[in-house]
């Protein structure tokens, strides 16, 4: 059932329904006679298995050689596997000793490399494997080597030393390090120290801060607690106190007032400002609310702040008076 036979049978039940309204509908909007020799204009495509005629504005049929298949959209054809286009016609692919048919032609086997249009051996180190790869590197070393040049040497692991993922690289054991001579040695832990996240050096515990080799226990005032820092930041005030050089001083909390989110401050309560170290009440004005942080004001819509009071604003206001005057006036 194509797409012209169902406008052809819309039409006939419109001439029905309708009568000659839907006539000249269905006569502005008929489709093509016959796909193989139609009139194009803006409206109409060509079928599936037809194409436009270079010579007029008509659907020719597409001519599908030998080894050939229409394509999805039915307006060109394509070559069957193993096949490429050549004009109008497709021509068998030619695949060379050691390589096999691709959806675009033919590549080389594993363990070969295209030269001109034939496939050569590669030439494969000792310890490494041939890899699937058109372009760049074709081999790679196996674990426990890595690539030096176009050889692959072994990966020297010294003791309590092992293996990376990558198994061309090594890594020391937890508690060793790595040194200059690429040797693993055993780490000396000092007192009131561990071994860090990656376990190959170590850091002082909480409370305690490095000095040379060894873990200083850290100088924490009252209401304080210990943090993984050094001098002053070894250490943080509790919630309700600020730090004042080495010590940790209570914050007072004014009336109309509460501590802030960092603990060691205070913020005025909505309603209040502040004022040296107490809160106050807002005085607001005539015409006026308060903002968003509840510890100012701001003047109403259609008023200005001016001297402390909140005044109309006279362009807004002329404006009003001629939106009445006119108003009244139709």
């Amino acid at each position: 059932m194509t797409k012209h036979w169902v406008a052809r049978t819309v039409c006939s039940l419109l001439l029905t329904a309708l009568g000659s309204l839907s006539g000249t509908v269905c006569a502005s909007a008929s489709a093509p006679p016959a796909p193989a020799d139609t009139r194009l204009d803006s409206r109409y495509g060509c079928e599936y298995g037809y194409e436009r005629s270079d010579l007029a504005s008509t659907c020719a049929a597409i001519t599908v050689p030998a080894h050939a298949h229409m394509n999805s959209l039915g307006n060109d054809w394509n070559c069957d596997r193993g096949f490429s286009r050549a004009d109008s016609r497709c021509i068998a692919v030619v695949v060379p000793q050691h390589a096999h048919l691709t959806d675009l032609g033919w590549e080389c086997d594993r363990g070969y490399q295209q030269q001109g249009l034939g496939c050569q051996v590669m030439r494969i180190p000792a310890h490494a494997f041939a890899l699937y790869s058109p372009f760049g590197t074709s081999w790679e070393c196996e674990r426990g080597y890595t690539q030096r040049l176009d050889s692959c040497a072994a990966v020297q692991v010294p003791p309590h030393g092992y293996l990376t993922a990558s198994g061309d690289d090594w890594k020391c054991d937890r508690g060793y390090a790595v040194t200059a001579g690429n040797q693993c040695l055993q780490l000396r832990v000092p007192a009131h120290g561990h071994l860090g996240y990656s376990g190959n050096n170590w850091e002082c515990d909480r409370g305690y801060h490095r000095s040379g080799d060894t873990c200083v226990k850290a100088v924490i005032p009252a209401h304080a607690y210990a943090l993984l820092g050094i001098g002053d930041q070894a250490w943080q005030c509790e919630r309700g106190y600020a730090k004042r050089g080495s010590a940790c001083l209570v914050v007072a909390v004014p009336a109309h007032a509460y501590l802030d989110d960092s603990g060691d401050s205070w913020r005025c309560e909505r309603g209040f400002q502040p004022q040296n170290d107490a809160c106050v009440a807002i005085n607001v004005p005539l015409h006026a609310h308060l903002d968003f942080t509840g510890n100012d004001w701001s003047c109403n819509w259609g008023y200005d702040m001016r001297a402390g009071r909140c005044v109309a604003d006279l362009q807004l206001s002329k404006s009003a008076s001629a939106g009445s005057a006119s108003a009244s006036g139709s």
